[in-house]
Order: structure tokens, then C-alpha cells, then sequence
């Protein structure tokens, strides 16, 4: 660019171009600095592990492991080799991206060398640094120490671990209650994706779903739910005595995982605002707004909110906030009883369970 430019223009445009990315840098750093001033109470890094990390185990962290779990379980490392599809694959939408905007369509042919020529480039020049390879090095030890579990936390920033005898203890305490919970001699995922595939083909059929709706929610190659628990570190609890387990059972890839989302975007728009906050951020937000001369605020906690709600009320509301809808009412409330079954399974440990008498309302099950 700067040679089919002459000296002003490439002065100008190159002037141009470094205002914005140094105001895009400040403006990152910006950010962060506030996520770290919310995480710690240094503005800076570094920051003490032990402001993040809760090491509840037998096991002694070394050094180099808490200096690295510190940084969470969404921390970035380089990878220690590229997958050379995946790469190529991404510069290949770039290109995509790239030509259906050209002004000049004769430069079509130069952008795909241009473009061929930096994927070729990165690949063959991409060398992680000894440091992210010696992180790589610990991660892989703290994975193979069986012995040991690794979790986020319930509420807040920061990770725990644990025994994973006693995590495993804990859950099983949970799932060992057969009123609520029931061991199943094998997997039932595919018998209920095939019920529902069934169900989704008739309503295409009958035009009561179309060909974009048909090919989200259908199922394909669905996985049972996994169950996982996460400590309540932020709950009082004896100096002794092991956390309380928030536990939830993800339906991520499960055969009525899309269906929930689809379910969700009809209910979403219906939901009321003016008593309920979108998160909590603006909630304090409002707070700040608000005054509270002569006046208390006071907070209520429901306890086992989800697990109190008539299921089949729940499903006869949602049915009829959605009269309009082009689903008959018999169907809708079909779907909504897929997605919505009290004997849903999950897979925990090696071993499938069913849920016998605990509803869940949502896509991420939490009890």
C-alpha cells in the first residue's frame, strides 16, 4: 500500500491508522484494569494467587501451579502446535469475507495470493515461546493428578480444588437420594432423540414448523446431559468442612439441547420487564438512581425455587402466552414436555442416572 501511495498521502493515512490503534489499546487496557480492580484488590498486575485460588485438597500446589491457575480457567495459552486446516480454514473465510466487498473485482486473482501468501507465512513462522511450552508442561501434570479436581467457583472469580474423592463423595450424596434420582442400566439419549425426530418430522409435515426452524431443532448425534457440581465458597461453612456444591447438569448436546433454545426465543419476548432486571449490572445501575432516603433494601433468597414449580402449570402458561403462534396448542405443548421431562437423564462418573422427581425449567439444569 505505502508503494502505490505517494509520500502525503501514506504520511497521513499511516498517522491516521496508528491514532486508532493506540486509542483501541487504550481503550483495552482500560478495560482490564477495571476487571482486575473488581477481581483483586491490586489495580495491577501481578496479584497474589491466593486472592484466586482456594487450594481445599491434600495436594501442595507448587509455585509455578498457583502462579498459573491464578489466571483462572478462561486464561489463554498459545497453543504448543497449530492445526494447519483449522488456519487455513479461517484465512479462506478471510478471503471469502474479503473478495465479496472488492471494489475492483480484477483484483480477485492478487487478494488470493495476498491472502494465500500470509496463511503460508504464519503457519511457517508461528513458534510459541518457551514460557507458554513450560505452562503447557504444568497444565499436563495437574491434569494427569487424579487425585485432584479443579473447578470455578459457584459465585465470583477464582478456582477450587478439591479431593476428587471428596468431590465425588458429594455428589454421589446428592444422587444416592432415590426419591429423587434414579440409576439407569444404560442410556436412553438415542431411544428419546429418535421420539423426538419423530415428532419434529410430523409437525414439518403438517407446516406447523418451516424448513429453517425443522433443521435447528432437529436432533443430530446427541449426547447424554453431564453432571458436575461447583463449590459455594461464597456460603459460610466450618474451617474443616469441604463446600457445598452448587450442582448442575449441563444439556449442552443433548437431544432437546436446540429445542430449548428455540422454546427460549418464543418465550423471551413475553417475559415482563418492569419488575425484573436483563442482569447485574444494570440492576446496580438502577440502584443509583434510586432514592433511599427513609427507606431499606431489602434482599430475599427463594431456596429451591426451580425444584417448587408446577411443572405442568408452568408448561399450560407458556402454552398460552403463545396462542398466535402457528403450532397448534396440543403440539407446543408437546415440545415443551420434551424439553421440559421429569425423567430426563444425565451422565455422571462413568454411570447414567434419571431424574425421578426434581423439575428442571431450563436448558442448563441447576439444582
Amino acid at each position: 500500500m505505502k508503494n502505490s501511495l505517494n509520500s502525503v498521502d501514506w504520511y497521513f493515512l499511516n498517522k491516521a491508522l496508528k491514532n486508532n490503534v493506540d486509542k483501541n489499546i487504550s481503550k483495552v487496557i482500560s478495560t482490564h484494569r477495571k476487571k482486575l480492580k473488581n477481581l483483586t484488590k491490586n489495580a495491577e498486575l501481578p496479584f497474589s494467587p491466593k486472592e484466586t485460588v482456594n487450594n481445599l485438597s491434600s495436594y501442595k500446589l507448587t509455585d509455578d501451579e498457583l502462579e498459573l491457575l491464578k489466571k483462572q480457567l478462561g486464561f489463554s495459552i498459545k497453543p504448543p502446535h497449530l492445526n494447519k486446516t483449522n488456519i487455513l480454514a479461517s484465512f479462506e473465510k478471510i478471503h471469502f469475507i474479503m473478495k465479496n466487498k472488492l471494489i475492483d473485482k480484477n483484483s480477485a486473482t492478487h487478494l488470493k495470493t495476498e491472502v494465500a501468501h500470509l496463511a503460508q507465512n504464519y503457519i511457517s513462522s508461528y513458534r510459541p515461546s518457551s514460557n507458554d511450552l513450560k505452562k503447557h508442561r504444568i497444565l499436563r501434570t495437574l491434569r494427569n493428578n487424579h487425585n485432584i479436581i479443579i473447578l470455578k467457583l459457584d459465585k465470583g472469580n477464582g478456582v477450587a480444588v478439591l479431593d476428587c474423592n471428596i468431590y465425588l463423595d458429594s455428589c454421589f450424596n446428592i444422587l444416592n437420594d432415590k426419591s429423587k434420582f434414579k440409576l439407569l442400566d444404560n442410556d436412553p439419549t438415542l431411544l428419546r432423540e429418535g421420539r423426538l425426530k419423530r415428532f419434529i418430522t410430523q409437525l414439518k409435515k403438517k407446516r406447523s414448523i418451516d424448513d429453517d426452524t425443522y433443521c435447528n431443532i432437529f436432533p443430530k448425534g446427541s449426547q447424554p446431559a453431564k453432571f458436575y457440581g461447583l463449590p459455594k465458597l461464597h456460603k459460610k461453612r466450618d474451617n474443616h468442612r469441604q463446600p457445598h456444591l452448587r450442582l448442575i447438569v449441563s444439556s449442552i448436546g443433548a437431544y432437546n439441547y436446540n429445542l430449548a433454545k428455540y422454546l427460549s426465543s418464543l418465550l423471551v419476548p413475553l417475559l415482563p420487564d418492569k419488575y425484573s432486571v436483563k442482569d447485574s449490572f444494570s440492576f446496580v445501575q438502577g440502584l443509583r438512581s434510586f432514592d433511599f432516603n427513609n427507606k431499606f433494601l431489602i434482599s430475599f433468597d427463594v431456596e429451591s425455587l426451580l425444584t417448587k414449580i408446577s411443572l405442568n402449570e408452568t408448561i399450560d402458561i407458556a402454552v398460552d402466552l403463545n396462542i398466535k403462534f402457528s403450532i397448534k396448542k396440543t403440539d407446543l405443548k408437546k415440545l415443551f414436555s420434551f424439553q421440559c421431562h421429569i425423567r430426563d437423564s444425565f451422565f455422571f462418573s462413568m454411570v447414567n442416572f434419571m431424574i425421578k422427581s426434581v423439575v428442571f425449567m431450563t436448558s442448563l439444569y441447576i439444582v
